[in-house]
């Protein structure tokens, strides 16, 4: 008899050797793994407030040092909370 879909995506455990091996779900391994990939990325837009010519070696000069200081203190809160 053919098994039903829903049977093949019952969580079963066969113990081999005395070992319990049992079928695990990934798909949220996978997306944490997706957030943390886009997440340097995602910090420099913010930070650069999406402007197509950043430079980050610009940034932390002396001079832009002060504008670099406040965005960091406005976004990272915010930032971080939503990556929680």
């Amino acid at each position: 008899m053919a098994k039903s879909n829903e049977t093949l995506s019952l969580a079963k455990s066969v113990i081999v050797h005395g070992i319990e091996i049992k079928k695990m779900p990934c798909g949220r391994y996978f997306e944490a793994f997706q957030i943390l990939k886009e997440l340097p990325g995602n910090f420099m837009n913010e930070l650069s407030n999406n402007e197509e010519d950043f430079k980050i070696s610009e940034m932390f000069s002396l001079k832009n040092i002060g504008i670099v200081i406040t965005r960091l203190l406005i976004i990272l809160p915010d930032f971080s909370f939503n990556f929680i």
